[in-house]
């Protein structure tokens, strides 16, 4: 629906060099305040989540007072409209949702994923309060957004003055608050994991593959898949944690295991090998029953693994009293299933 509030940019006649200029000018015929227009949008093979994100683009979200600008008029303050009354026919989907429930979708989705990671990090980071801040007419009613004129042959045009001092746009208040235009979170260039594959990176010459940025995003990408490889496995361990610790049964020195595990993860290499008595002495409460299985099979798997522990990495003579308390304690776990 076409909206009311324009506000012309015209700054008045122009001058005769001007008006004979026509390749140049154009004519616009405005629509009246009020005018509905009715359409459709086709989409095909869309995640919830993406589904979201194009509802969002047209909504803005669920903001009430912002507004796109359609049109060749645009520039001048012209075309200000406002889609509403969405109706989404999804015949096709597993499951049916409104427009509302997926928006909350998407903006969830985004929140989820922005470093700050809170429950609405994403929709108060600059980008998103500047854009609503700017498709919102009711807060630029006081500020002067009439074009510069430019005077190609003054040299102390206002346009020049501008360009000389490097002066940058005033910042944009909302509600007496002055918007940031910085994350309060630094964010890292990590690349992406798609960089230099596919098909596509046989059209990339020698030449361009010897160059320091080719190289550059290279190792950016290699890091991204390794951080993003860690952060999986860390999931997975963690889940893993949470099952042992909510399953049924006796835990007894399951605590101390887990414990023990994670003393382990967070010290230096070398201070492993000064953790390898307490292994000893817990394989020992495995061996006299005193250790529920489940504890004992975690417990085993942490003295077995090389990557976890140095419990192995000993002197010969503690070495063999250490394999033989090992093995005494894998044979009762066997027994014991």
């Amino acid at each position: 629906m076409a909206q009311p509030g324009f506000s012309s940019n015209y700054t008045g006649p122009k001058s005769a060099d001007e008006e004979e200029n026509t390749e140049v000018q154009s004519q616009l015929e405005f629509v009246a305040v009020g005018t509905q227009f009715r359409g459709r949008i086709v989409f095909h093979n869309l995640l919830p989540e993406e589904l979201g994100a194009l509802l969002w683009t047209i909504k803005f979200g669920k903001q009430a007072d912002v507004y796109h600008q359609l049109g060749h008029g645009r520039s001048l303050g012209a075309g200000l409209v406002k889609i509403q009354d969405l109706t989404l026919n999804n015949a096709y989907a597993e499951q049916s949702a409104s427009p509302e429930a997926l928006i909350d979708g998407f903006e969830q989705h985004m929140n989820a994923r922005h470093p700050q990671q809170d429950t609405q990090s994403w929709t108060h980071s600059p980008q998103i309060q500047h854009l609503l801040a700017m498709a919102n007419p009711t807060l630029h009613t006081q500020r002067n957004l009439r074009y510069i004129p430019y005077e190609q042959k003054a040299k102390d045009s206002q346009y020049r003055q501008i360009q000389n001092s490097k002066a940058s746009l005033p910042g944009l208040t909302v509600n007496d608050e002055l918007l940031g235009r910085m994350e309060s979170t630094q964010v890292s260039d990590t690349g992406s994991a798609s960089f230099a594959k596919g098909r596509l990176c046989e059209l990339v010459d020698k030449k361009t593959q010897a160059s320091t940025w080719f190289k550059d995003k290279l190792l950016k990408s290699k890091r991204y898949e390794r951080e993003r490889d860690e952060a999986l496995e860390s999931q997975r361990e963690a889940d893993r944690i949470t099952q042992l610790q909510s399953s049924s049964g006796d835990q007894r020195g399951l605590d101390d295991v887990l414990a023990l595990r994670e003393t382990l993860k967070t010290v230096e290499r070398h201070v492993r090998p000064s953790l390898n008595s307490k292994i000893f002495e817990l394989l020992g409460q495995v061996v006299e029953g005193e250790m529920s299985l489940i504890a004992a099979q975690e417990l085993i798997a942490i003295a077995s693994d090389e990557d976890v522990s140095d419990y192995l990495n000993v002197g010969k003579k503690k070495q063999r009293d250490y394999q033989r308390r090992l093995k005494a304690a894998q044979q009762f776990v066997e027994q014991s299933t």
